[in-house]
């Protein structure tokens, strides 16, 4: 049983590692798709208090591409995260979240 724990406690740090060093030009053409699937398949395997709670900004930290029109859109979005607007809408989010928790 302690193995099984110890693994699961690896498995764990390794999808978490992966996550937070994430980069689109790891993947062959900077294939979007392919991507940012490795990366939500990653999240869906940690359980919810495991996730990083900075996920949104370690995905689009890593989507660092060679277009620069890509990078400016990402560039933007980073942006949006630091908005008034966007603090208000995580914090509706979370109080419905914590309402169907009930």
């Amino acid at each position: 049983m302690d193995t099984i724990h110890k693994n699961s406690d690896e498995n764990r740090e390794l999808l978490r590692d992966y996550l937070k060093t994430f980069k689109l030009s790891s993947t062959p053409g900077e294939n979007v798709t392919i991507s940012t699937g490795g990366f939500i398949a990653a999240i869906r395997l940690l359980k919810p208090n495991d996730r990083p709670s900075d996920m949104v900004l370690l995905l689009l930290n890593g989507l660092e591409s060679s277009n620069e029109k890509f990078n400016e859109i990402v560039k933007s979005l980073r942006g949006s995260l630091k908005s008034p607007a966007h603090e208000d809408y995580v914090a509706d989010k979370g109080l419905t979240e914590l309402d169907l928790v009930r």
